[in-house]
C-alpha cells in the first residue's frame, strides 16, 4: 500500500472541505463511506453526500462496509434520452469500463425509458401503444450500441428496461448481486442546489452497493 499522509480538518461543513483538499491536491478520485441520515431537514434540504456529488473536482467512489465478490459485477446506468447526456454518458462507460478491468468484473449497461402512463401528453393522440414502446426501447438500444461501438468497449451485457430510473437501476442492480454502480450527476446553481431531486441522488437511497459518481466539467 502506497504512504499515506492524514489530514484532520475541524470544518462545520464537510463537503465543502473535502472539495477544497481535493482541489487543492488535484485529486483523481475521491474516496468516502456512504452515510444515510434520518433528519426530517434532509427531505428538503441537500445531505453532505449529495453535495459532493453534485461540488467534487474529481469522481466520488461511495463505499458500504460490505466487502466485493471475487469476480464484481459493475453496472453503468445511462441516460439516453436525449443527445445533451452524450459527455456524461461516455465519462460513466469509461469509469466503468476501467473498474471492470481493474477488479477483473463484468460490465452491465441499463437504461431506463418511462412507460407511457409518466408520458401521456407526448402521446395523446396515439393509439398504437405497444409500437411505441418498441419504437422506445428501440432507440434506447440503437444509442447505447452507438456509444459502446465509439469507446470499443466488447462483452458489455444491456439492458434496456421500462421504469422510473431510481427503481429500474436498483432492482437491477439487486438482481444481479453488483458490487459497484456508476452513476452521473450534475452541478447546481442557485435555489436548485438547495433541494434534492437529482436523479443520481434519489438513487443512492435504494442502491445497496458501493456507488462511484461521475460529471462532467464545462
Amino acid at each position: 500500500m502506497a504512504d499515506l499522509t492524514p489530514r484532520i480538518l475541524f470544518e462545520r461543513d464537510i463537503a465543502k472541505a473535502i472539495t477544497k483538499e481535493a482541489q487543492k491536491f488535484k485529486a483523481n478520485l475521491i474516496l468516502k463511506p456512504l452515510t444515510r441520515s434520518a433528519r426530517i431537514t434532509d427531505l428538503l434540504h441537500a445531505p453532505a453526500d449529495w453535495r459532493l456529488m453534485r461540488d467534487a473536482p474529481a469522481p466520488v467512489l461511495f463505499t458500504r462496509p460490505a466487502g466485493w465478490a471475487k469476480s464484481v459485477r459493475v453496472l453503468a446506468a445511462l441516460d439516453v434520452s436525449d443527445a445533451e447526456h452524450e459527455a456524461l454518458n461516455k465519462a460513466i462507460l469509461r469509469h466503468a469500463s476501467l473498474l471492470t478491468k481493474v477488479l477483473g468484473g463484468e460490465l452491465h449497461v441499463v437504461s431506463a425509458y418511462p412507460s407511457l402512463g409518466q408520458q401521456m401528453s407526448d402521446f395523446q393522440v396515439a393509439n398504437d401503444f405497444d409500437a411505441i414502446k418498441r419504437d422506445m426501447r428501440a432507440r434506447r438500444e440503437a444509442t447505447v450500441k452507438r456509444l459502446l461501438d465509439k469507446m470499443k468497449l466488447e462483452d458489455v451485457s444491456v439492458h434496456i428496461v421500462e421504469g422510473r430510473p431510481r427503481q429500474v437501476i436498483s432492482q437491477l442492480s439487486t438482481r444481479l448481486g453488483a458490487g459497484m454502480t456508476v452513476l452521473g450527476t450534475a452541478a447546481r446553481k442557485g435555489i436548485k442546489r438547495l433541494f434534492i431531486g437529482n436523479t443520481a441522488e434519489d438513487i443512492t437511497r435504494e442502491l445497496t452497493t458501493d456507488i462511484l459518481t461521475v460529471r462532467t466539467f464545462d
